[in-house]
């Protein structure tokens, strides 16, 4: 009885959330809100949810399950189809892009419950953890979008997962001719690296930094390398006439 009244009550919360995603943007949803919609106590959200981000977390996991059931067995899924990674997308922009109006303080908590979002969901899909996590490192590849405050709170999101280990960083400057410009690059990713590594995170250990090719790779070991890639150096042009 007792698991039959926490799924209702789960099911309950998830249907009133989703809800209030038709009507307003998640940092403008509270669990007040979600509690009145379904008629329950806020003790009752707090007795299965940590916070809106682990909601949410679960009810993106259950997304694919509900989707496979609901497909008739042997059929091959509708590319058009929105899929459990598609709403994780758009989720994850929200959160670490909220509204631009929102108070520094506010936007801040938000980006602070990332971490809780992704470990409900990582914990409610096993054997698929790859596939959510891609998209949180992929902001990585837009730099031009990536502050700082961002880049450490995505990185504190992945830290917080238990099964992930850091053992360094890998970049690769943006191609031009500028020595001064590349080195700066360089530099600054440098800096991200120690400033990584004294964060205190019990499961990183910044001990490789991986910059620098065959055409920079003097600049790369100047500003702090430990690894660098230099094959065309060594042996030459890649022929990618040959198969």
């Amino acid at each position: 009885m007792q698991m039959a009244n926490t799924k209702l009550t789960k099911e309950a919360l998830a249907k009133a959330l989703k809800e209030l995603l038709h009507e307003r943007p998640l940092d403008k949803i509270s669990v007040k809100d979600i509690t009145e919609r379904c008629g329950m106590s806020r003790n009752n959200f707090y007795y299965h949810f940590q916070d809106i981000p682990s909601l949410l977390g679960e009810i993106i996991a259950g997304f694919h399950a509900g989707y496979a059931k609901e497909r008739p067995a042997g059929s091959r899924p509708d590319p058009r189809g929105v899929t459990d990674l598609d709403q994780w997308k758009l989720y994850l922009d929200k959160i670490i892009y909220p509204d631009h109006k929102l108070m520094p303080q506010h936007r801040r908590w938000i980006g602070y419950t990332l971490k809780f979002a992704v470990g409900s969901l990582l914990s409610h899909c096993p054997g698929r953890e790859e596939r959510f996590l891609a998209p949180v490192f992929a902001y990585y590849r837009r730099p031009e979008d990536l502050d700082d405050y961002t880049a450490f709170q995505l990185l504190d999101t992945a830290a917080a997962q238990e099964h992930i280990r850091f053992k360094g960083l890998m970049a690769i400057p943006p191609v031009n001719d500028d020595d001064a410009q590349n080195r700066r690059y360089l530099a600054q990713v440098y800096q991200l690296f120690v400033r990584a590594g004294e964060r205190g995170y019990r499961n990183v250990e910044m001990q490789t930094l991986s910059m620098g090719m065959s055409g920079d790779f003097e600049n790369a070991i100047r500003e702090g390398a430990t690894l660098v890639r230099i094959g065309t150096a060594i042996y030459g042009e890649r022929d990618y006439s040959k198969k």
